[in-house]
């Protein structure tokens, strides 16, 4: 067994606890650096949204009561005015985010969205598609307008693309539940709850008591308001990320 060197022998007490030096510079590396915002797999986020002003201000005052400028070169000084720096930005609503996790959420929400255009472009389910759009907001004018009605031919294909399309889109949901963001979380919440009148017009549409035309329409209006509801939810400096993806999931 290798004998420990001197470093590993020295110690710290923090309060009542001691540490040993080693164990200690991990856990300072992480905090002193992110508590900073100078770390690179961390950043810090806020739900609601949030501009790089308003992040600035409220680090700098952080900074500020907690001495973090001050704060001398003991290490036992480094790890408690870093644990209050980043007391004080948990207590104004800010929490750190991975971005290794964001970088895997982004691959994710890229493979659902090919899982997606796949499923759409399937020649199985072409009839449907002459009848409607993959996209509620795609929708065209003439298929707004058709005043026909669901045969029983487009009936089979019909369950058949919703039995797909609906795992797809529940394994997104899921993984946006448990991977993404407590905004993320808002989302497929408001989401499931459009689900009702989603399943709905297409009972009606199924059991021809509605033409194509009002499907087509309550479809249109749904990814209109769903979209709405989107952007509510994740602000301007939130979009165009790997959330976007699941906004054009639901769409279908």
């Amino acid at each position: 067994m290798r004998a420990l060197n001197d470093n590993q022998r020295k110690t710290v007490r923090l309060g009542r606890v001691e540490f040993s030096l080693v164990s200690l510079i991990a856990f300072i590396a992480f905090v002193v650096f992110t508590s900073a915002g100078c770390a690179s797999n961390h950043v810090w986020n806020k739900n609601g949204g949030f501009t790089t002003d308003e992040l600035n201000k409220d680090r700098y005052a952080c900074m500020q009561e907690s001495g973090y400028s001050t704060s001398g070169t003991r290490v036992e000084d480094y790890i408690k005015v870093s644990i209050m720096l980043q007391s004080c930005m948990y207590a104004k609503g800010w929490f750190l985010r991975s971005m290794a996790q964001d970088t895997a959420n982004a691959v994710k929400f890229k493979q659902f969205d090919g899982k997606t255009k796949a499923i759409c472009s399937k020649p199985q389910y072409a009839a449907y598609f002459e009848k409607t759009s993959c996209l509620g907001t795609g929708v065209t004018f003439e298929q707004l307008v058709d005043a026909s009605k669901i045969t029983p031919e487009q009936k089979a294909i019909y369950l058949k693309f919703l039995t797909e399309a609906d795992g797809n889109t529940n394994e997104m949901r899921e993984f946006m539940r448990k991977n993404g963001t407590d905004d993320d979380r808002k989302w497929v919440d408001y989401l499931e709850s459009t689900q009702p009148e989603i399943d709905k017009y297409r009972l009606e549409l199924y059991n021809a008591t509605i033409t194509w035309g009002e499907y087509n329409t309550r479809r249109k209006d749904m990814a209109e308001k769903t979209m709405s509801e989107w952007k509510k939810i994740h602000p301007p400096q939130q979009r165009g990320g790997p959330q976007e993806s699941g906004l054009k999931l639901v769409e279908i």
